[in-house]
């Protein structure tokens, strides 16, 4: 069985997957995965076969634009950014399914190329979405993504629909939508929540498959000095990969728990200088890098931006939550996990992300305070480990691939 995964260069977007086609080898499926050459070492270390995207193409689909898209916060600069990689990998993409002829095609909710091609080869299409899924049955409509828009907005919107007019016309597609860039359904699709944490979960029929985390061991994490955890509470402080060169929070961050009882441990990410911060405090244990799964099992509170990925990894562990999100995406997952009673967010009013040293100290006191934000935590996290993970999800691709084995066997 042939199996092939369009992703766009993201790791909160490819990182869910790698554990599912690890599973999906270990089965004995061919997979062939389609990305940035960034990513090359991450896929092949699953037994996937990687193919690179084209070299021509990179300044649209590399990991350095999609970054600062989604730092921009802006949906309109994402919308531009996906829509004209769409055009320009289509060529691609069509003729690797026509070649490769495979079983089935998954591709990410945001990779319209991946679904577009795979429709136009009449492919079996499986979506997978790394972020809650949107539009269908009266849940969340992704048309209020578009409320930020300002007035210089308005002439983007039209040249976008222009071109994905072109795409219609040169495909032979009909119903494409511009805002297929944050919803590229399959026919079935794969989401790596629990109808519990999706908002209006219930609302999904039976093509919504909710597999809850995909978390697999991570061979190839950074060290870390865990004999340095001395003190109690642990207070983790990680903003992913994409938003870690905002200097100022970790400004905030050192004002609010340099005199903290506890051990505060941040994470500033790559490439980003803070020698105008030092020295730190002793309670504190700063590094670019924390193999992230690993220290959140010694953590009592997680102050995140409201990625998917770093909140279901903390939801996981049970490790109740403080919100900082720096876009719409992020706001929404802080809503989920208030609502759900398993942390507080802040920063929730535009701009997104502005908080005091005091307004952080405050709510991880608070957290850590309430001896319910945990239990709600580790309900959410049973409840995940629940939902089968990765294995799970390479279950239910291979199931669905298998029905395209059947019919060109008869």
């Amino acid at each position: 069985m042939k199996i092939l995964f369009f992703n766009i260069p993201a790791h909160g977007h490819v990182n869910p997957t790698l554990p599912v086609v690890a599973e999906l080898v270990r089965r004995g499926q061919h997979v062939i995965y389609y990305n940035s050459d960034w990513f090359r070492d991450a896929i092949t270390a699953t037994g996937a076969e990687f193919r690179a995207y084209p070299a021509l193409t990179t300044t649209l689909g590399s990991e350095a634009a999609m970054n600062t898209a989604v730092a921009q916060g802006s949906v309109v600069v994402t919308l531009d950014l996906l829509t004209q990689a769409t055009e320009a990998l289509m060529p691609f993409a069509v003729e690797e399914i026509r070649r490769e002829k495979p079983d089935a095609v998954v591709h990410d909710s945001l990779c319209m190329w991946g679904n577009y091609a795979a429709r136009v080869m009449d492919a079996l299409t499986i979506g997978s979405f790394a972020i809650f899924a949107l539009g269908h049955g009266g849940s969340i409509d992704p048309r209020s993504m578009l409320v930020e828009l300002k007035h210089g907005a308005i002439p983007k919107l039209g040249r976008l629909r222009a071109l994905q007019r072109v795409i219609s016309e040169r495909y032979r597609l009909g119903g494409l939508k511009l805002l297929d860039a944050f919803n590229s359904t399959g026919i079935i699709n794969l989401v790596f929540t629990t109808r519990d944490l999706q908002p209006s979960g219930s609302d999904f029929d039976d093509s919504y498959t909710f597999v809850g985390t995909s978390i697999a061991a991570r061979p190839h994490a950074p060290d870390f000095p865990f004999e340095a955890i001395r003190r109690a509470p642990v207070i983790t402080i990680a903003r992913g990969t994409i938003m870690t060169q905002n200097k100022q929070f970790y400004r905030t961050c050192i004002d609010a728990f340099a005199d903290h009882p506890g051990t505060v441990i941040l994470a500033t990410g790559r490439d980003n200088d803070l020698g105008s911060l030092m020295p730190f405090p002793d309670n504190m244990i700063v590094r670019p890098l924390i193999p992230q799964l690993e220290v959140l099992q010694r953590s009592d509170v997680f102050v995140t931006h409201g990625g998917m990925n770093s909140v279901h990894e903390a939801l996981y562990y049970g490790v109740p939550l403080v919100v900082v999100p720096g876009q719409p995406e992020q706001a929404m997952v802080a809503q989920r996990v208030v609502a759900k009673g398993a942390g507080v967010a802040l920063g929730m009013v535009p701009p997104l992300g502005q908080v005091t040293a005091q307004a952080l100290r405050s709510a991880v006191d608070t957290v850590l305070g309430d001896a319910r934000y945990q239990e709600n935590a580790r309900a959410l996290g049973e409840n995940l480990r629940g939902a089968g993970g990765y294995t799970h999800a390479a279950q239910v691709i291979q199931a669905f691939a298998g029905q395209r084995t059947v019919l060109k066997q008869g």
